[in-house]
């Protein structure tokens, strides 16, 4: 489903965060967690944001990428058949997306071996997924603001644990003008219906 704002969103099956879940007791098996987590992080949504990439690309008949799911630390999570690099980016929320958010990104993974970056974001009392928009790894840093652990980012919002860089959503180029920039026939997409089913 398209918002108003060019923003993709789709309801979410139980059972994908359910496989969501799983990835992330594997994936911290093999490489822990290197940040300090609350119970509330739920840092498994990061990897529900994957499968709705992989998902988002398979409907579009995106063909000959790669979706990075083993020795994952220090690498892309996916990679397009024209070699573009692109690190999934996730953060939850109890409201849908506003043009006023921001979009972050910490600075540990500021010099992640990646091309693009792509932005999603999970309504997760809705059970929603909003795919935001990709932007290019280095006009993302170069106009991000840089803020230290313990700074304000808004009233709202202190960072906590780690350094990040801030960018606004705007920024963003939309999904379907994103998809289409990479090379990548732009397709119909309505993936609800399946997502619901999967």
């Amino acid at each position: 489903m398209l918002s108003k704002e060019g923003w993709r969103f789709v309801p979410i099956a139980e059972k994908l965060e359910d496989e969501a879940k799983a990835i992330r007791v594997i994936r911290d098996q093999q490489y822990g967690n290197i940040y300090k987590e609350a119970p509330s992080d739920a840092r498994w949504m990061g990897d529900l944001g994957e499968i709705v990439f992989n998902k988002w690309l398979l409907h579009n008949h995106v063909e000959g990428f790669k979706w990075i799911q083993h020795e994952t630390a220090g690498k892309p999570d996916f990679r397009l058949k024209n070699g573009t690099r692109i690190g999934v980016k996730l953060v939850k929320r109890t409201v849908p997306p506003q043009l006023e958010y921001g979009i972050q990104i910490s600075a540990a993974h500021s010099h992640e071996a990646v091309d693009h970056f792509f932005f999603m974001m999970y309504e997760f009392k809705k059970r929603t997924m909003w795919l935001l928009g990709g932007i290019d790894r280095n006009e993302f840093l170069a106009t991000a603001r840089y803020y230290k652990e313990g700074k304000w980012v808004h009233p709202h919002y202190q960072v906590r644990d780690h350094d990040i860089y801030n960018n606004e959503i705007s920024r963003l180029q939309r999904p379907d003008e994103w998809i289409a920039s990479r090379l990548i026939s732009d397709t119909d997409f309505n993936p609800s219906e399946t997502m619901k089913q999967d």
